[in-house]
């Protein structure tokens, strides 16, 4: 009877964690945010709920997103770990009344990927230029998007890398998609305009906060089954 009461008790501990993580990510603190989500992604109360999860994702892309120098310096990879925790979310039963949220915010996720493209290539790194446009179009596919511009912009990488075989297989997910001449140009390189803003909202808000802003991005983009 002990053991169960402790094991309630600290159930409770990890629940209260997760929501002093949460206001410490409304309220921007950003350092505390992480301290406490870390907590609360392998305690057996908290580690199977999809909000967990969905606030990780919500504080590793603030971090990936912060001009503060104290938080980017938080994480090395805040967009691979934004990602993988909305990921997580997304497999869970109980993510229904996330899934609005993550959307938009993977949608933050995949563009931030390919503004990276855009630096790494504008730098001459077009290897990791590359890995980035893929990883924003492997974002897109996640929500159902086929990003073609992300994938002409990474075979533009590949190829400025000298890597064919990565260009082959990028321009082959190209032919997959319904592209009839994606090509190894070199030249199918595009500009990304405004990126879309992350939300918070929460269930109850209007759809409309939940919506991305800015202008329709370049490339040609097939909607899934979202």
């Amino acid at each position: 009877m002990l053991a169960f009461a402790l094991m309630v008790t600290l159930g409770f501990a990890q629940k209260k964690d997760r929501t002093s993580a949460y206001n410490y990510l409304r309220s921007g603190k950003l350092n505390k945010a992480i301290e406490y989500i870390e907590k609360t992604i392998t305690h057996e109360a908290t580690m199977n709920e999809a909000k967990t999860w969905a606030y990780r994702g919500d504080i590793y892309l603030q971090i990936a997103l912060t001009d503060n120098p104290e938080y980017k310096a938080l994480s090395d990879n805040p967009l691979q770990i934004a990602y993988d925790s909305y990921k997580k979310a997304m497999a869970l039963p109980d993510s229904k009344e996330f899934v609005a949220d993550m959307m938009t915010n993977m949608n933050v996720v995949a563009e931030s990927f390919f503004n990276k493209g855009v630096e790494g290539f504008n730098q001459k790194d077009y290897t990791a230029s590359m890995n980035a446009f893929i990883m924003a179009a492997d974002v897109k596919s996640e929500i159902g998007v086929v990003d073609t511009s992300a994938l002409l912009n990474a075979v533009a990488a590949a190829d400025q890398a000298v890597k064919p075989a990565e260009s082959i297989k990028i321009n082959q997910r190209l032919l997959e998609a319904g592209f009839k001449n994606p090509g190894s140009t070199g030249r199918n390189f595009y500009e990304r305009r405004q990126c879309p803003r992350p939300t918070h909202a929460r269930p109850g808000t209007s759809a409309s906060d939940r919506l991305p802003t800015g202008e329709i991005f370049a490339g040609f983009h097939f909607p899934g089954g979202v």
